[in-house]
């Protein structure tokens, strides 16, 4: 018989949730992990601490308004880095706490080490007193990914940081350039703004948030710079000078820029050098993606992976339904119920960003006939309540049957607003369904019914 029937090997949230289900379905667990206590990288150094962070911004930004339109409020304008963080650190512990009491509750077996493949069904454990090596039925690689850092780039403590050095500097940057803007690039730009700094974002390509969909990207856009982050679009940074106490960058197009700290972020790459995947003959991409099936399996069948090993969309939330069902397709055969066209995804920049379905870009790329419904915040009486009335809601539908098959939102809670739109699109809703119900009034869920108007107009019922 093995140690166990399964071995997770990676603490983070993808590890944690298929552990979890498979102790739930009675089965005899171990879950390594090289940090302390569980969480991996998304308690630790990314989702919570930067979202945590992201709060704090959010609601100085609300303050500075409310200050500017006579209310008096008083609005701080320093912070030291550790005034910002002390929640963060709060925050953690709890998350912490929950993790490693459920997981125990559940009796799953906690080590502190690194695991690597010995074989189809054999881990080595290498903790910091023992070694040993167990066979289980099943293992699952979950460890994650860390920041890519481009050999080029002269990364210094003080100065250049990736991602998940950034909330460990010890001064709080009068001027913070970033350079990349995707998902992390463009949350840590909004959130540093709004806590006073001046930002410079710059990105190689021709707009910000190139996955999103190019009207919710302008929107955003415009609200960072209306924020006072300044956008480089079409340029990079090829030159790093330090000073005494600064840096100063060249950029592609021959600009000095002088500056107190940098942020690279140029993508991740799975953590992948450490598994052993040689000695059963798996080989990951160049970027640290282990290729696996609709199951989360890899070539070899004892073997599953979840999380940011297996590539995009590299989110908690969905790491945490990939290592859910990666167990059920262990240990009851099931096929996952969604695609990653149905996996949302929530990006906390000021404004924040939230997403499910396709693009628009691609449904014209694939020729799908589709309408369109929109309505700006603007008009939305809650958010004139709030005074947060920058943002747009895009609906996208078929023109065939009018279901519902895409959701798009800029705006102040759009990561909350998101839900409601992601239940009609699960369950295969319509356009009208949007129309012909009642909503609370007033609420920011309203623009779902003005946007769905909109549709309506534009493409009456016949």
């Amino acid at each position: 018989m093995p140690d166990f029937d399964l071995i997770c090997i990676g603490g983070g949230p993808g590890g944690q949730k298929a552990a979890i289900q498979a102790a739930q379905l009675g089965r005899r667990v171990a879950l390594i992990d090289d940090g302390a206590r569980p969480g991996g990288a998304s308690v630790h150094l990314g989702t919570v601490p930067s979202k945590t962070l992201q709060e704090i911004s959010r609601f100085l930004h609300r303050l500075k308004k409310e200050s500017q339109q006579g209310l008096g409020v008083y609005a701080p304008r320093r912070f030291s880095l550790g005034q910002l963080l002390a929640r963060s650190a709060v925050v953690i512990g709890i998350e912490e706490d929950l993790a490693e009491e459920q997981l125990l509750d559940l009796g799953v077996q906690l080590f502190q080490g690194r695991g690597s493949l010995e074989g189809p069904h054999s881990v080595r454990y290498t903790g910091r007193e023992r070694q040993e090596t167990w066979q289980s039925e099943f293992i699952l690689l979950a460890t994650g990914s860390q920041p890519r850092r481009p050999p080029e780039v002269p990364f210094q403590e003080g100065f250049i940081y990736d991602s998940n050095e950034l909330l460990a500097i010890k001064r709080m940057p009068d001027r913070l350039c970033v350079v990349g803007a995707g998902i992390i690039g463009c949350e840590y730009a909004s959130i540093f703004a709004g806590l006073g700094t001046e930002v410079h974002l710059f990105e190689l390509g021709d707009r910000i948030l190139a996955q999103a969909d190019l009207t919710i990207s302008g929107i955003l856009m415009d609200a960072m710079r209306l924020s006072g982050v300044q956008i480089h679009l079409n340029d990079s940074v090829t030159g790093y000078d330090k000073k005494e106490n600064s840096i100063e960058l060249t950029s592609t197009r021959g600009e000095r820029l002088e500056v107190d700290q940098v942020l690279i972020s140029k993508g991740r790459l799975g953590n992948v050098e450490a598994l052993g995947l040689e000695s059963v003959g798996l080989k990951a991409t160049d970027r640290g993606v282990i290729p696996v099936d609709s199951r989360y399996r890899t070539a070899v069948p004892s073997i599953f992976a979840v999380g940011d090993v297996i590539g995009p969309p590299g989110l908690s939330s969905s790491s945490m339904v990939q290592g859910m069902y990666a167990a059920r397709a262990m240990f009851k055969g099931e096929e996952p119920r969604f695609t990653r066209q149905s996996m949302p995804v929530a990006i906390w920049t000021i404004p924040e960003v939230a997403m499910i379905g396709p693009t628009e870009e691609e449904l014209k790329e694939k020729g799908i006939p589709y309408g369109r419904g929109m309505a700006t915040f603007e008009s939305n009486t809650r958010s004139l309540m709030t005074g947060e009335t920058r943002g747009l809601i895009k609906l996208l539908f078929s023109l065939e049957d009018r279901r519902l098959l895409s959701v798009h939102i800029c705006s102040d809670k759009a990561t909350e607003l998101l839900a409601f739109g992601q239940a009609v699109l699960a369950l295969q809703g319509t356009i009208d369904f949007f129309i012909e119900q009642i909503f609370n009034y007033p609420t920011l869920s309203g623009v779902y019914r003005s946007a769905a108007l909109d549709a309506l107009r534009q493409h009456p019922l016949s």
